[in-house]
Parts: structure tokens; C-alpha cells; sequence
């Protein structure tokens, strides 16, 4: 296969933490309702998610009222940065990322900035048909996405996450996983 130069990244789920920031401000604000959530390793699917929250709590309203703190506090994953840096020095790499509204990819464009994931405006794609991106490689942990950008003839590659799904092409523990995918491709 020829070297795939333009790699898609997911932001959350695969950068960022958004799962355990939503839990850990939830209990915060409700601490009656502490232990009430299904735990996210136990999460079968991401859409949805507020099916795993006590059912008497408005989480939409919930997320509205914390939208800052939840998509600009949540943690980026341990190797984030340093995957990022190594990856960036010799590919080009696109944020594609599906977001709830124009102030949540705000939000996530200023959350990339501050975590060290710089990119630019042209490679900031926020879509819900990530196919359309261009791209030849994304990295995401749904399997729709995934599903639909092979369909289109680009690379899936899932980092493992409870919510998954079926995914049945690459699989990565972490983002360090990519690399080897990368090899094994261009090798072929």
C-alpha cells in the first residue's frame, strides 16, 4: 500500500476523555446519585449515553449547564500529545470529529489547542459523515464511522473502547498502536 499521508483523528473517545469528565461532573453536582451511573467500562454504545444516568436527572440540560467545563476540562488520554507530535512530524494530520453544536467544536478546537494538538482551521473537519473528510486513514472508537469510511476506501482503525461495537477491521489498545498499523500497511 502506498504511504498514507493524510490521518484522521477522532477527538472523543480516541483524544479526549469525554466519558469520565461527564461522570465525574455529574456525581460532583449530584452527589445523592454517587455510584447511580453504569460504569463506563460497562458502556455498550456511546449514542445514547444518557440511558446509563439515573432516568430522574434532565442530562440534556445537564451537559448544556456544564457544556464548558465537560468539553474544556476533560482529560486527554495519557499519550495524547507525544502520538500526536511524533505523528504530525511527517503526515499530515486531520481533526474529524462530529459534535453536538457549533459552541461544543468551539470548544473542542480550543480543547486541541490547549492539550498541544494544534491544526489548522483547513483540517479542523466537524461532520457527521466523516468519509467526506480527506482523508486515507481515520482513527475512531465508533464503529459506524469506521464502517462507513472503509466503505469509502479509507483505513478504519478503532481504538478500543467499551462502546465500540462490531468492529471487526484494526483494533488499537492506544493511540501508540497506530504506528504499527501505519508499518504493517506500508509494508504491504
Amino acid at each position: 500500500m502506498p504511504r498514507l499521508e493524510h490521518i484522521g483523528l477522532d477527538v472523543d473517545g480516541v483524544l479526549r476523555d469525554l466519558a469520565s469528565q461527564l461522570v465525574r461532573v455529574f456525581e460532583r453536582e449530584h452527589p445523592a446519585l454517587v455510584g447511580q451511573c453504569l460504569p463506563i467500562d460497562q458502556w455498550p454504545d456511546w449514542w445514547g449515553f444518557d440511558r446509563y444516568f439515573p432516568s430522574d436527572v434532565d442530562l440534556y440540560g445537564f451537559t448544556k449547564k456544564f457544556h464548558e467545563e465537560l468539553w474544556l476540562e476533560a482529560p486527554a488520554y495519557a499519550e495524547v500529545e507525544r502520538v500526536f507530535q511524533r505523528l504530525s512530524r511527517d503526515r499530515t494530520v486531520h481533526i474529524v470529529t462530529t459534535q453536538l453544536s457549533h459552541r461544543s467544536a468551539d470548544l473542542t478546537r480550543l480543547w486541541l489547542e490547549r492539550n498541544g494538538i494544534p491544526v489548522p482551521l483547513e483540517r479542523y473537519h466537524v461532520t457527521r459523515t466523516k468519509q467526506d473528510a480527506p482523508i486515507q486513514l481515520l482513527v475512531d472508537d465508533m464503529h459506524h464511522n469506521l464502517e462507513a469510511v472503509q466503505l469509502a476506501g479509507i483505513v478504519g482503525v478503532c481504538v478500543e473502547r467499551p462502546w465500540n461495537g462490531p468492529w471487526e477491521g484494526f483494533r488499537i489498545s492506544d493511540l501508540e498502536g497506530l504506528f504499527e498499523v501505519l508499518e504493517a500497511l506500508e509494508r504491504e
